[in-house]
């Protein structure tokens, strides 16, 4: 009997963030972040992502399965907005990666968004008015 283990230990697929890891923004506004993607298995494979936001924030971004040769990497773009109602507060984003052939081959990673109080931006703005 021959078995075959695909994804074990440090041999499957890495993601990694590219970018910071902790984003600050205010409601309503576009995050694009980056993420790295290491194929460590010794074939290439083909793989499909999703992405895991807050309750009502929406992704800009697409993206389709794509294929990784073996030990190489890729970037990953990932937009999307914050909910322009979202609460002051931290939210976790999550980029996850699986095989299409192998779906136990598979790794994600989170980031995360502090969403700022709208009446932040807009108290800077009216400082910055007065100080023309």
């Amino acid at each position: 009997m021959m078995t075959c283990f695909i994804g074990i230990g440090n041999f499957g697929v890495e993601v990694r963030p590219v970018d910071d890891e902790l984003i600050v923004v205010f409601p309503d506004q576009i995050v694009t972040t980056e993420f790295s993607v290491t194929n460590k298995t010794s074939k290439r494979q083909e793989f499909e992502s999703e992405v895991r936001l807050p309750k009502h924030w929406k992704l800009i971004s697409i993206d389709f399965p794509f294929e990784l040769e073996s030990y190489n990497s890729t970037i990953k773009v990932v937009s999307f907005i914050v909910w322009c109602n979202a609460d002051t507060g931290r939210y976790k984003v999550t980029y996850r990666v699986q095989g299409r052939e192998y779906p136990s081959l598979s790794d994600e990673t989170s980031i995360y968004v502090i969403v700022k109080d709208s009446l932040d931006l807009k108290s800077k703005s009216e400082d910055s008015e007065k100080g023309r």
